[in-house]
């Protein structure tokens, strides 16, 4: 426990002292039991958890906030749901392939990649989906699409130039492949697949 924690703040003073202009993403994800997570976000996840399969439970912390999300299959679907720390629904991920999107949507992130980076490769592609209303894991399962916000979160590997910035990030775009965020994803050096 006394490691991980100064593993954890040599990290934030490496990124505190760093002067380059992009945003890092920083998670320490621990797997947790079922009674570890709050009630109110098991009792939240009742209608997916009667058919779910492979259900996993994590704490999750950044850099200033700390979450619990629950991973498990439902219908074949692979879904991770993000709670924070008060139990207020964050988001729902749902992985998908690339090629599952809207030709429009592929053709252009596809397009941001091959005109930004020598070489890319995708690791997971998921549909993000947000909304202000509580009860949006039921509106999910009836499939009620003007109930939330959408967007496609994709961790690729790529890199600019020969040896030089290349690593693991984080993409979010639009609907219709747009980009609106990029982070570099801290992560241990051997995870890194690169060319």
């Amino acid at each position: 426990m006394r490691l991980h924690f100064l593993i954890t703040c040599c990290i934030f003073y490496c990124i505190s002292t760093c002067h380059a202009q992009e945003n890092i993403k920083i998670e320490i994800e621990k797997r947790i039991r079922q009674e570890q997570t709050p009630p109110t976000i098991i009792q939240a996840l009742q209608p997916l958890l009667i058919k779910a399969s492979k259900i996993k439970y994590y704490q999750e912390k950044d850099s200033s906030s700390t979450f619990y999300e629950v991973k498990l299959k439902y219908k074949g679907k692979a879904l991770s749901i993000k709670f924070t720390e008060g139990g207020d629904f964050y988001d729902l991920e749902e992985t998908v392939a690339l090629k599952k999107l809207p030709n429009p949507t592929q053709d252009s992130i596809l397009a941001y990649f091959s005109s930004q980076y020598m070489k890319y490769k995708i690791k997971k592609t998921q549909i993000r989906f947000t909304s202000a209303q509580p009860q949006l894991i039921e509106l999910y399962l009836k499939n009620v699409q003007t109930a939330f916000s959408k967007a496609i979160e994709i961790e690729a590997f790529v890199k600019l130039e020969k040896d030089h910035q290349s690593g693991l990030y984080e993409f979010l775009f639009t609907e219709k492949g747009e980009l609106l965020a990029k982070s570099k994803i801290l992560t241990r050096e051997a995870d890194y697949v690169l060319y």
